[in-house]
């Protein structure tokens, strides 16, 4: 009789299991189907029933709709909260959607920790992310070699739009690589699979300096009389305080949009009636020797605090691994150059310096020292960043050339020497 009463007994906490199993199940399952037909308000009262009761799924789901604002309020700490609960939870869609949301923070220590986790776990997302940030060297050391590793990763496996960025942003790490260090990519790429042989997340210590958030200097332009700035994104990243100054302006701009893989930011400051500089137009491609003047403010505190104009021509129409994107110029900058005009022989905007040959690099793969080797991002890709921000901008002429002497003088109006430093931390509650 005993024998019988146990067997009821727990046929029954079986039973009460498996219904609380499926009850929670099927909350999660009528949540998604309430979500498909926008039907929000009832979404959110079915995953927080669900998310209370400690269903992992339900909690990322839950902090989606916070995130947007989808049928609750919108709020990015609450958001934040059901992630980390998805997270420890094991989810690993809402161990990236935590990660995403401590990078727009800008908290890239505990990015990376998250954005690592799930990166294991198959996210493509994460994986590109920490393509980003060891990269960058933001909360993490930078590293080429483990940066390539998870884009390729990401490139691999990942949806269309991941793989896409992944692709460009293994390419770009791929010209820095020498060939020791490919091989070593590659030797990694081949045991990926196994968890063992992941690389391990190289997080900067305790009080380590981020790249991130050390002061920067670098050199912009106005493209309208909105006040409108276009500089890099590598000048002005992980930054909040900014400055934009020439001889006849000094102001403390915002930053208004940004893009990291195409290493564009675009920063506003008030209107200053001054039409700003005009671009290429879109059906003139730049062609091969063409003149160009490169105006910007390299080497800040030891060169002179005004414009500093270089000239040379178009070396070639493609950058590093036929990066279309680019163009090569022979025109000389130095650091602080990124983020400044490059000028056509009219006085138009041909493209935004962007970025030297490591030549000290090349010569100890090659032997030899290569001399005048710089880029700079083409006017199609500054058009097309400005528009996807509906931001006006005119187009100049291709009549009338005009002598160096004039073109220096006319990037000096409108080319802006760009500081920028990031927010002091507050102190830490001890």
């Amino acid at each position: 009789m005993m024998m019988v009463m146990i067997a009821i007994v727990t046929s029954l906490q079986t039973s009460t299991a498996y219904a609380k199993k499926e009850s929670l199940r099927s909350l999660h399952d009528r949540a998604v189907k309430a979500i498909r037909t926008k039907k929000f308000d009832k979404a959110a009262e079915l995953l927080q029933r669900a998310a209370e009761r400690g269903h992992a799924s339900s909690q990322n789901h839950l902090g989606t709709l916070y995130l947007g604002g989808h049928g609750v309020e919108k709020d990015h700490n609450v958001a934040a909260r059901w992630f980390k609960k998805s997270a420890d939870g094991g989810d690993v869609t809402g161990q990236n959607n935590l990660a995403a949301v401590l990078w727009s923070m800008r908290r890239y220590r505990a990015a990376a920790v998250w954005s690592h986790k799930a990166a294991r776990g198959g996210n493509d997302f994460s994986q590109n992310r920490l393509g980003m940030l060891y990269e960058k060297g933001h909360g993490v050391y930078q590293d080429d070699i483990r940066s390539t590793f998870w884009y390729a990763i990401a490139a691999k496996g990942g949806r269309n739009k991941i793989r896409n960025l992944a692709r460009r942003g293994e390419k770009r790490m791929a010209n820095k690589l020498t060939p020791e260090q490919m091989r070593k990519v590659q030797q990694l790429l081949k045991g990926w699979r196994d968890d063992r042989r992941i690389p391990e997340l190289k997080l900067l210590k305790s009080g380590e300096t981020d790249r991130s958030k050390r002061p920067s200097a670098g050199t912009g332009f106005l493209i309208n009389a909105q006040g409108y700035i276009l500089t890099n994104h590598h000048v002005i990243n992980g930054c909040t305080i900014f400055k934009a100054s020439n001889t006849l302006i000094k102001e403390k701009p915002r930053l208004v949009a940004e893009d990291p893989m195409s290493d564009l930011a675009l920063l506003k400051i008030p209107a200053t009636g001054e039409p700003g500089a005009p671009l290429r137009p879109l059906n003139k491609p730049i062609r091969l020797a063409g003149r160009v003047v490169a105006v910007g403010y390299p080497l800040p505190g030891l060169l002179a605090a005004q414009p500093n104009v270089t000239t040379g021509v178009v070396s070639a129409l493609a950058g590093m691994r036929n990066d279309t994107r680019l163009a090569q110029i022979s025109a000389p900058i130095q650091q602080g150059n990124s983020g400044g005009p490059l000028l056509d022989a009219y006085g138009n905007i041909a493209g935004m310096i962007v970025s030297k040959l490591n030549a000290n690099r090349i010569q100890k793969v090659t032997g030899d020292l290569p001399q005048n080797v710089n880029f700079a991002l083409k006017h199609r890709v500054l058009a097309m960043f400005l528009d996807a921000q509906g931001v006006k901008y005119r187009t100049g002429s291709t009549k009338e050339k005009k002598n160096n002497e004039d073109l220096a003088e006319m990037g000096r109006a409108f080319t802006l020497s760009i500081e920028c430093k990031p927010e002091p931390e507050p102190e830490r509650e001890k």
